[in-house]
């Protein structure tokens, strides 16, 4: 792996592979982080496509979709990140295509009125996706509202979305053509030594003065339960987030330690965590439950939550056994089996991952927007090996408080809601 600091680059080479796989980041914020400026992005998203040098929207679609070539636009928390897959030998033309979208996008005002209209409907759906409201609601309580991660509501959306105006998506993609680029490439060197030369000639100052645009910490701290119900009738299950923000930053010596004592509480996918082996496997309450460790950067701090969902007659339960587990590790930790047994579980996780070409590119690129070198982060995987029972279990005791957690609920809760009040009174 080869990176630039300089250039914010970081390079993956596969000899013998016939993929190329590319993901290109603008940390280009909105001055003032409002409905409107969220508008924009959601707006300007679907717009990029909707046609380019001449090429009408179909005729672009269409000329995309034969080549098979995955292309695809993010604007997630104020970061505008393009990703690109494609097969050798439809690079060239691929990387023509995209050339000519950057370059020269049509912003049509008919596209712009057609994009508007869909986003609404699709907003409208939104508010009956219990999930997605849930995790709204618990980040809108925990960040404030002026940090870009901050998650406008559906109804406040709604209500600015039809303002869009294509000056501004012509100003924000100015914006982003001219800002710093972060940028992993990965593929065989031809491949990527050609996607190279395509986005250089895109971008081809390096502005340094963007590359570590930081809002520092936007959180909010919390000194008792804070619970959010939004009743969703049409839906069987109630969806859960649980938890509250966490006062580190990647580097801290406690970080490592936080880490390993959530995966132990609640490892992301599959069944070894404990949540997952109690409240699922024992207990048979939910289908999923897992944790999340989110926002955590250099210079800010960022938020650990719980994520689940119960039936509404087995609420009660379900959010009993969870507390109780979160409250077991907040005071007793971990055993010094756990210890071992997910020491060798991260480990070889690790393993598993640099398996994959596209899924290493995905995590170096994401340690490259939080400005982490590939140094930084294996010594933080040494410090996950080298932790002690004692440091884990002082640090969890430290940083959880099971008294003081945000609740956020989303789904049939009409008939529920005095139970859980009560369980967070």
């Amino acid at each position: 792996m080869e990176q630039n600091n300089i250039m914010k680059e970081i390079t993956i080479k596969q000899s013998g592979t016939n993929l190329t796989h590319i993901l290109v980041t603008s940390k280009t914020r909105a001055k003032t982080h409002t409905p409107l400026s969220a508008c924009e992005r959601l707006v300007y998203a679907d717009a990029l496509f909707a046609g380019c040098a001449g090429k009408t929207r179909q005729e672009f679609l269409n000329e995309l979709k034969l080549l098979g070539s995955q292309v695809d636009l993010n604007t997630y928390e104020g970061y505008a990140t393009l990703s690109v897959s494609s097969i050798k030998s439809k690079l060239t033309p691929t990387l023509s295509l995209i050339e000519k979208m950057l370059s020269k996008p049509n912003f049509d005002s008919k596209e712009i009125t057609r994009i508007k209209k869909l986003l609404i409907n699709e907003l409208l759906l939104s508010k009956e996706n219990a999930r997605i409201q849930a995790d709204r609601n618990f980040k809108a309580t925990l960040i404030k509202k002026t940090d870009s991660r901050y998650p406008f509501s559906t109804d406040e959306l709604l209500k600015n979305i039809s303002s869009v105006k294509r000056s501004a998506l012509v100003k924000l993609h100015k914006e982003i053509l001219n800002s710093s680029w972060s940028i992993s490439f990965s593929g065989n060197t031809a491949s990527v030594n050609e996607s190279k030369e395509v986005f250089k000639r895109l971008n081809p100052t390096t502005k340094e003065a963007d590359h570590n645009q930081t809002e520092g910490s936007q959180t909010v701290t919390l000194n008792k339960n804070t619970v959010f119900l939004e009743n969703i009738p049409s839906k069987q299950n109630i969806e859960f987030n649980i938890g509250n923000t966490i006062e580190l930053k990647y580097g801290d010596d406690d970080y490592p330690a936080f880490v390993f004592g959530m995966s132990v509480l609640s490892l992301y996918g599959g069944f070894s965590g404990r949540l997952m082996s109690t409240v699922r496997e024992k207990e048979g309450l939910t289908y999923g439950i897992y944790g999340h460790v989110e926002h955590i950067t250099k210079e800010s701090v960022g938020t650990w939550r719980i994520s689940t969902f119960f039936a509404p007659e087995q609420t009660k339960q379900g959010l009993e056994s969870t507390i109780r587990e979160i409250r077991k590790m907040g005071k007793n930790g971990i055993t010094e089996k756990e210890l071992v047994r997910f020491k060798s579980i991260l480990k070889t996780r690790q393993i598993l991952l640099n398996d994959s070409m596209i899924k290493k590119t995905v995590r170096a690129h994401g340690l490259l927007l939080r400005d982490i070198t590939e140094g930084e982060y294996d010594h933080f995987r040494k410090e996950i090996q080298n932790l002690t029972k004692n440091k884990v279990n002082e640090v969890m005791k430290k940083y959880i408080n099971p008294d003081i957690l945000v609740v956020s609920a989303a789904g049939p809760t009409k008939n529920v809601k005095d139970v859980i009040k009560k369980l967070f009174s």
